[in-house]
């Protein structure tokens, strides 16, 4: 199996619009191997 190049753990993102928090990611996991494309 190929080596991990680049791994995000628990990655978590939220925007602020007026008096609401929206979250877009909560807890998201993401790892590339040598060789994978996006």
């Amino acid at each position: 199996m190929a080596e991990v190049i680049i791994e995000l753990k628990s990655v978590e993102r939220h925007y602020v619009q007026g008096p609401r928090k929206l979250t877009i990611l909560n807890g998201a996991d993401f790892s590339l191997r040598r060789g994978e494309m996006v």
